[in-house]
């Protein structure tokens, strides 16, 4: 904790007081931003991967549904922040000042692939350039928190495109603007709370101003997404883990089994669970310190593209998303039959969890990356060889 400031720490002691996971979420949306948590890079500029994952972690022991959801908003606020800046101050204003939250770009996939890797005619939003901008049409699927969404970034292949990469450009749409609608089809078993709507783009208008990148730009400078998409899904599901920890060695103390005379803690089979969960939690907590470390380098930098912290964010979302599950089930045999009653917080839990493996790159992908990577198996043209 030495390396968060006094001002952030008073932040998460205000964030413990808070008791919002049974609250309406629009209720538990207005806490968080009365707090200012929604506008956490802008708020607290040169913000360190540690006081983020601080805060993110410590949301999503209280309420993880308002973690992943709130979360995905502050990545891509935070990667736009560092990079992007000065050409957006009055949309970073606009989120501190009147609480306004905008989408996540969500399409971390795009950095693995090369030219003539994309498939055109299926992708689901395009830019055509007009005078002053560009038309985009197409739907924006998995905009998390999308009724309180103001500002939609969104990747669109362009029309026409000749040049040499893969012809995706960004652009920072809004919601409210004309051709924009929602269509209220989140219906997920995993947070639910999330209201992840997808938005329909009929023709709908973006100036140049709200260009975050355009054609003659390489889509590998916005790699710093990507980056910050995995780091916090592992901010996400850590926090998450340590509460599922917490809940655990709570049971073990205070409950009997039947007609038994001992605590759960007493039993050989109860400590070593808690044993196995002590070491997932261990590793989770070293990889992510590693994480922050190369990330906290990365954004001091300027660069664009850091192979290193690609490896290491790939590695940690994958060790994340593995252990947690472990974790879990660990929590859910020492508790036994009772976890599964919707009154007991791990029957959500688990169904949260299980999210945490569908966060692109799923798990083939990440390992066919990591070991091409490391084996020096380039294949620009066909992926298997």
């Amino acid at each position: 904790m030495s390396r968060i400031r006094p001002q952030i720490l008073h932040l998460l002691n205000q964030l413990q007081q808070l008791n919002i996971a049974h609250l309406p979420i629009d209720e538990r949306i207005g806490k968080l931003v009365e707090l200012k948590i929604h506008s956490l890079p802008v708020t607290f500029h040169n913000m360190t991967a540690e006081e983020y994952l601080a805060v993110i972690a410590n949301l999503a022991q209280l309420d993880a549904s308002s973690a992943l959801s709130l979360s995905m908003h502050l990545y891509t606020l935070w990667g736009i922040a560092t990079r992007q800046g000065e050409t957006f101050s009055s949309v970073l204003d606009d989120v501190s000042t009147h609480g306004h939250l905008m989408g996540s770009l969500n399409e971390p996939g795009l950095y693995f692939l090369t030219p003539g890797q994309l498939n055109i005619e299926t992708y689901p939003i395009r830019a055509r350039k007009v005078e002053g901008g560009y038309r985009v049409t197409g739907l924006k699927k998995f905009v998390s928190l999308e009724p309180f969404v103001s500002y939609l970034p969104v990747y669109c292949m362009v029309e026409n495109y000749s040049g040499n990469d893969l012809g995706v450009i960004a652009l920072m749409l809004s919601k409210n603007g004309e051709g924009v609608s929602v269509l209220e089809d989140w219906n997920s078993v995993a947070m639910q709370d999330t209201h992840s709507n997808s938005v329909k783009f009929d023709n709908a208008f973006c100036p140049d101003a709200f260009v975050i990148c355009d054609e003659n730009t390489p889509i590998s400078t916005l790699a710093v997404q990507g980056y910050l998409f995995r780091f916090n899904v592992c901010c996400v599901y850590l926090g998450i883990s340590r509460q599922v920890l917490d809940l655990a060695i709570n049971t073990a103390s205070t409950k009997r089994p039947p007609n038994g005379n001992n605590v759960l803690a007493k039993y050989p089979g109860v400590q070593f669970s808690i044993a196995e969960m002590l070491i997932s939690m261990e590793v989770m907590e070293s990889q992510m310190r590693s994480f922050c470390s190369v990330l906290d380098d990365f954004l001091a930098s300027k660069e664009d593209v850091d192979l290193n912290v690609n490896r290491i964010s790939l590695i940690a979302k994958e060790v994340i998303a593995r252990e947690s599950e472990l974790l879990v089930s660990s929590a859910m045999k020492i508790t036994g039959i009772n976890s599964l009653s919707n009154e007991n917080p791990l029957s959500s839990i688990f169904k949260d969890i299980k999210a945490a493996q569908f966060h692109p790159p799923q798990r083939d992908v990440t390992y066919e990356i990591l070991a091409k990577e490391k084996l020096g198996v380039i294949s620009y043209k066909q992926r298997w060889m």
